[in-house]
């Protein structure tokens, strides 16, 4: 666990990971922050005459991402990365920050289910698989991914829903 004050740095790594576990994992999500819609007579808000509809879609979309997922048994299998996430508090002495993970690979992941709230929409979904993944490029500001890119072999999602829900 990191405290206030505290920073870390992942800096040219190379990982081979398998994850083989006999039961399912539960994850709880909790990344951002939730952004309050703007209070009458802030910048963005609107009229109370113009409804509910009208203030809510003058919000700022939230940043949160939040709920949980289950990893199924057997969740990773063949993970491969190599690079590095710089640290946002990097001393300016040290050359060569890293921006990313690279070379990232993946023979099969296995998740039972997914529950989030994704900056105001709920995503739900019953299994997912992927397999295959290779050629992956993880592109990185600070701890920030900013690009991904890919090729995957398969893909299989259940039970997929998404709706928005209210702030």
């Amino acid at each position: 666990k990191l405290y206030a004050g505290q920073t870390f740095e992942l800096d040219d790594i190379r990982a081979d990971l398998d994850v083989r576990n006999p039961a399912p994992v539960e994850l709880d999500i909790s990344v951002g922050e939730a952004v309050a819609p703007p209070k009458p007579g802030e910048p963005g808000a609107k009229a109370a005459s113009a409804g509910p509809q009208a203030a809510q879609s003058s919000a700022k979309p939230s940043t949160a991402v939040s709920g949980h997922a289950t990893l199924g048994t057997n969740a990773l299998i063949g993970l491969h990365m190599e690079g590095g996430a710089a640290s946002p508090t990097r001393l300016s002495t040290r050359p060569g920050a890293p921006n990313g993970l690279h070379a990232v690979s993946l023979r099969h992941l296995n998740i039972a289910d997914v529950d989030l709230k994704v900056m105001g929409t709920k995503v739900t979904t019953g299994g997912i698989e992927i397999r295959g993944l290779d050629h992956c490029d993880i592109q990185l500001k600070g701890r920030t991914p900013v690009s991904l890119r890919a090729s995957v072999d398969q893909i299989v999602v259940h039970g997929f829903d998404a709706h928005q829900v209210s702030p």
